[in-house]
């Protein structure tokens, strides 16, 4: 696609940052906190596909890309959940 965009987020400034706090509240059973953060994060993205991109169609297919990824880190939560 000619002039297509094409956006890397795990190269967004704070990214593997905020997966390893996520990951600490994983792994201190502390799911809720864990929980904000993805939200956070999933806002983060949000917020830059909605300014980068006007065709609304693009714009659906993203964020139901985003929507998978994000609930299978949110799978984590589940699982950090029913370990206890």
């Amino acid at each position: 696609m000619e002039g297509g965009r094409i956006v890397v987020l795990s190269a967004m400034s704070g990214t593997t940052n905020t997966l390893v706090k996520i990951g600490n509240e994983l792994r201190g059973n502390r799911a809720n906190s864990a929980d904000a953060l993805i939200g956070e994060l999933e806002g983060t993205y949000r917020a830059v596909i909605e300014d980068l991109y006007a065709n609304p169609e693009i714009k659906v297919t993203v964020n139901e890309i985003i929507s998978e990824i994000f609930g299978d880190i949110r799978g984590f939560l589940i699982d950090s959940v029913e370990g206890n």
